[in-house]
Formats: C-alpha cells, structure tokens, sequence
C-alpha cells in the first residue's frame, strides 16, 4: 500500500501539470507568505495545554474534547476541507490507520470549518469511522493556532477561477481556513506531538503519529 507521502506526491505532480503556471505562482505567494509571518510558529507546541472544546459532528451530536480525553489519548487532526483533494487524501489514510489508532488506545477526531451540508455529499460515499467535527469560523483552529484568513488574490483565485465560495461553504460564512495540522493529545490534555505545516499539499504519515501513541503506552 503507498505511503500518504507517495500519493500526496502523485497529487503534487499532476496538479503542476493541470494548473497554470501564474496559478501556482499564487499558491506558492501565500504559501511562502505564512511562512515569512510566523504562522507555523504560532501553533501550539508539544507541552502546551490543549484547548478544550465541544463540537457537533455531522450530525448534529455534540462531541467534547474532554469526555474522549477520558478514555485515553486524543488524535486531532485539522483539514480544510473536503473540496481539497489533499485532504480527501489524508482523510482516507487516517480511515485506514484509524483501527491502529484506536489499538494504540486512542481515539481521533477530525475538525473542518465546512458546514455538514457541504461535506455531506462526500462524506454519503466516502464513510469515515471517526467523528468528523464542525468548526464554525474555524474558533477552535484558531485556539490551535493554526487558523488564517484567505484573503487578497488567494481569495479572488478561490472564488473567480477555483468557484470555491469559502464564505457558502463554510460554517459561519467565513474565509478563514486552519494550516493542515495534527496534534497528540495525552489523556492529562497535554499536548505530546504538534505537526503543522502552511503548505497544505504535504502532511504527516500516519504511521509517525501511531508510533507517538505507542510510546505512550510503553511502561515508563
């Protein structure tokens, strides 16, 4: 079976092929913009306290950070979207990994700014096995510190050539997206591993986030 890294590599080539090359110029512009302003340092790190939070899921069930905590460690992973066809790919391989995770004692969740309308058509013919949560105007990203706003020729090329109205599709009516990012939550609600990355065509394997939680669980 590939790696996450080897089909988020095949997306990256043929997406340089498909895409114009004053498109990717954009992409690149506000890639390299996060960078230059700090945004990935502004993300929690491992040792910090993570945020507590309640979410509904997709349909409509309120799920808290601090009832699962209880049960063990906690996997949350941010993604922008089911539009984004990075994502989708890192949905499918969490789905695969996910009865790794749970055997590692953990559980994970998944949390998006998009509405449950708008990702529901995917989600009726891509079923997940872990709740997938709805984060209006991406709050809970932002206490992360991994949110943004889009904004400038990012949101134009979005919204004139992408047709991808952010502001229809997402809960709360936002432009504001998180930095693709996972974090390893211990049972205690401490942070013990934080990837983040600004640019959204690579994630972490996981594979390195199961090893995390196995170190976890191996007597001390």
């Amino acid at each position: 079976m590939a790696t996450l890294e080897e089909r988020l590599a095949a997306q990256r080539d043929a997406s340089a092929k498909r895409l114009k090359p004053e498109i990717g110029a954009i992409v690149d512009r506000h890639i390299a913009h996060l960078r230059e302003t700090g945004a990935p340092g502004r993300a929690l790190h491992a040792g910090d306290a993570a945020p507590a939070f309640v979410l509904t899921d997709q349909s409509g069930t309120e799920v808290s950070s601090n009832a699962l905590l209880a049960g063990g460690p906690l996997v949350v992973s941010f993604f922008r979207g089911t539009w984004c066809p990075y994502c989708d790919t890192e949905l499918l391989a969490l789905a695969e990994s996910d009865a790794d995770i749970r055997a590692a004692g953990a559980r994970l969740v998944v949390i998006t700014p998009q509405a449950a309308a708008a990702a529901a058509p995917y989600l009726a013919t891509h079923p997940l096995p872990f709740p997938v949560l709805v984060d209006p105007d991406a709050t809970v990203a932002a206490a992360f510190g991994v949110a943004y706003d889009v904004s400038g020729e990012l949101r134009d090329l979005y919204a004139n050539v992408f047709k991808n109205d952010l502001g229809a599709v997402n809960a709360g009516h936002s432009w504001r997206l998180p930095m693709p990012a996972r974090f390893v939550i211990d049972g205690d609600g401490t942070i013990v591993d934080a990837r983040v990355d600004p640019d959204y065509r690579f994630r972490p394997e996981p594979a390195e986030t199961i090893a995390v939680l196995q170190r976890l669980r191996a007597p001390s």
